[in-house]
């Protein structure tokens, strides 16, 4: 009985020690405002400047993991200086500082690239176009999303019968919906010209403090499943 005693006693203080570390991610999730992307989505489109500098969480599909730059120019978060990892999901751009990427980004876009090479090298050429300034961002972005859609049949077309939904990759991201400069000020500056540099204006961009993998309803009923 004595030996009973200790072992629960054992239990109760495991349990006890481990609660403020439960807390503590509670809290830390509690920051990041819960959103469905069709929710975010409309905010963006009709409330935008509410929505600047805002904790989000949001699943959405991976759509693109870009490659990094060879020459530095494109993923360089200029204000903090930092190293990104840039990535279009279904609805919006995303970033991640290198140092808090994790593996799971990586994991399911290695898995996600297998087999769509012809698609990928196509990708890669806008960028190319894009770096060289022979295309503009327009043209980029929508050829780029013409693409993705390429992506997503491929990825459906591997997919094991019944499992339709779960055929694109998803991701679920922690982070702040900001304007960020990706890109070289002096790619939008005229040639030669005397005047101070400039970056152009990002559009919105969530900076992810975390990117992992959804809950699993999101993969048996579809990413704009609202039981929560």
């Amino acid at each position: 009985m004595r030996r009973d005693r200790t072992k629960l006693s054992a239990v109760l203080l495991a349990a006890v020690v481990a609660t403020p570390c439960l807390l503590v991610a509670r809290r830390a999730d509690a920051f990041f405002r819960y959103m469905t992307r069709k929710n975010l989505i409309h905010e963006l489109e009709t409330n935008p400047d509410k929505w600047l500098d805002q904790d989000v969480t949001v699943t959405d599909e991976l759509a693109y993991v870009f490659p990094a730059d060879p020459a530095n120019e494109l993923d360089q978060e200029k204000v903090q200086g930092t190293k990104c990892t840039r990535f279009d999901t279904a609805y919006f751009r995303c970033a991640i500082d290198n140092a808090k990427k994790g593996e799971y980004l990586d994991q399911i876009w290695a898995d996600a690239a297998k087999g769509a090479k012809e698609i990928l090298d196509k990708l890669e050429a806008i960028n190319e176009e894009q770096r060289k300034k022979s295309k503009n961002e327009g043209d980029a972005e929508k050829e780029r999303r013409e693409l993705y859609w390429q992506l997503y049949a491929h990825w459906k077309s591997q997919a094991p019968l019944g499992s339709e939904k779960a055929a694109r990759p998803m991701v679920t991201v922690f982070g702040k919906i900001s304007k960020l400069d990706f890109y070289t000020p002096s790619f939008y500056l005229t040639k030669n010209a005397n005047e101070e540099f400039k970056g152009k204006p990002e559009s919105f961009t969530i900076l992810c403090e975390r990117v992992e993998r959804p809950r699993q309803r999101y993969f048996d009923y579809g990413v704009d499943d609202t039981d929560d």
